[in-house]
């Protein structure tokens, strides 16, 4: 299931949050306003409508929706639970009216917030829905944070900064590079090669017994846009083990080699990745020397020493706009005796994969598909 611009879903869901505070402002047309803070009234309302827009209106993304029926329905599901236990919280405090019941409601809100935030989705967006926070509605009107103790006070800055934060960072991984329909063709067994998902990404299947590369993804890439490069290399005697990553950030799961090498038998392992990927790979491989053969990196560089009996092969392309060449040859330092760097010519940075355009890089005078057939040339040149 997909959506387009407009999140019909959502809309329905701020309009049925809505009803409720309608018929209490009707009822309590009166009711005085207690907090005399500006900046928090002004905040409040900021926060309150910024909330209600983006649960329609979910901006830069450019697909939304669902991988399946199963992911379709746990969103669905999930969204009705809360909405549901929202409007039995937001009686029970309008009936009591005290802290204690709207701070319930505050948890509640925010708690469907972040559950749709990370609702398995195609595609995630910046921002997935949010809560219209009846706490700070209910707060002014009775005074309540005017009036309320330091300690409480220091609580809720301390949770709404954490909360900010972890937002943020939603919002930073939500927007990532997607793999292109000709990488997502790849996907397919054939030519000798079979393409199987697993419990750490996809396994690439080829010919060999003898050679497996573990495959670190570049940042906020979708890893599957890896798979033309990856399946060529599989098919020519380098079987491949692709890693998905957390948040799609090699920054936490640099250890996952770690994890996949013992599903194998492969005598001669190596480890690399493209970009943040490979420098997260060269990291690994300084701690674990004894097991490896071998470095990859494509547009990366080593920053901890890699140690002999270690090879390392730098492959990255002339026209690279993303890749820091002061920290390419900083990084040589790092380097084994058996060390190998390569240049292709017209490459660039995001052509190791295929997720398009990359912000701040070169024009390749070259296509992706050459660039890759070079980059697996140069990989079988050198390991064998």
């Amino acid at each position: 299931m997909k959506f387009g611009w407009i999140n019909g879903f959502g809309a329905g869901v701020v309009i049925l949050m809505l009803i409720p505070n309608i018929v209490y402002a009707v009822k309590n047309k009166g009711e005085q306003n207690l907090c005399t803070n500006r900046a928090m009234n002004i905040l409040e309302q900021i926060g309150r409508y910024a909330c209600i827009i983006l649960m329609w209106l979910p901006v830069l993304v450019w697909e939304f929706g669902f991988r399946s029926v199963f992911e379709t329905v746990l969103y669905f599901a999930g969204n009705g639970a809360l909405l549901l236990a929202y409007r039995i919280i937001f009686m029970r405090h309008l009936k009591h009216k005290t802290a204690g019941r709207a701070l319930a409601g505050v948890y509640l809100s925010f708690e469907r917030a972040i559950t749709a935030a990370l609702a398995p989705r195609r595609v995630r967006g910046p921002v997935r829905g949010g809560a219209y926070l009846r706490y700070e509605k209910e707060r002014c009107r009775h005074g309540w944070g005017c009036k309320m103790k330091k300690r409480y006070k220091v609580l809720i800055f301390f949770v709404g900064t954490l909360a900010a934060v972890f937002a943020a960072f939603l919002i930073y991984t939500g927007v990532y590079y997607h793999a292109e329909d000709i990488a997502l063709a790849a996907m397919g067994t054939e030519d000798g090669v079979a393409v199987s998902q697993t419990g750490y990404g996809w396994f690439l299947d080829g010919p060999s017994e003898e050679n497996l590369f573990v495959f670190y993804p570049g940042a906020k890439v979708e890893e599957t846009a890896y798979m033309p490069l990856l399946r060529q290399l599989a098919g020519q005697g380098m079987d491949v083990c692709l890693v998905k990553m957390p948040f799609r950030l090699a920054f936490f799961g640099a250890d996952k080699a770690t994890e996949v090498f013992p599903l194998y038998q492969h005598e001669n392992r190596y480890v690399g990745g493209h970009s943040l990927g490979g420098a997260m790979a060269a990291s690994y491989a300084a701690k674990h020397t004894k097991t490896l053969r071998g470095v990859i990196l494509f547009a990366a560089y080593p920053t901890k020493t890699l140690n002999d009996p270690l090879m390392l092969l730098s492959i990255y392309g002339s026209e690279d706009g993303v890749l820091d060449m002061e920290k390419v040859a900083n990084g040589r330092q790092y380097a084994p005796q058996r060390y190998t760097e390569r240049v292709i010519a017209g490459g660039n940075h995001a052509q190791f994969g295929n997720y398009g355009v990359q912000k701040g890089d070169g024009g390749a005078s070259v296509s992706a598909e050459e660039q890759q057939k070079q980059t697996v040339e140069l990989i079988l040149q050198t390991t064998r």
